[in-house]
């Protein structure tokens, strides 16, 4: 007996949401994180903590993105 899996079925996708989701969590912490850090760094770690935090908001912006597509896809 064969079974065929297709990967486009419900339980995969909600999966893959599932870890977009706290993918985008995660980012989203590490966010409020970076700014804490920034908010509270001597003006010689000011630069490098700015830097830091703007790397964080492209990771959420990032995380973000994919939990889009994937809401794109399901509704598709």
């Amino acid at each position: 007996m064969t079974f065929l899996i297709n990967p486009a079925t419900l339980p995969f996708k909600h999966h893959a949401r599932m870890e977009a989701v706290e993918l985008w969590r995660t980012a989203e912490r590490l966010v409020a994180e970076r700014w804490a850090q920034y908010s509270t760094a001597g003006r010689n770690q000011a630069s490098a903590a700015y830097n830091a935090y703007l790397a964080a908001l492209d990771a959420e912006e990032a995380a973000a993105e994919q939990l889009r597509q994937l809401s794109l896809s399901k509704a598709a």
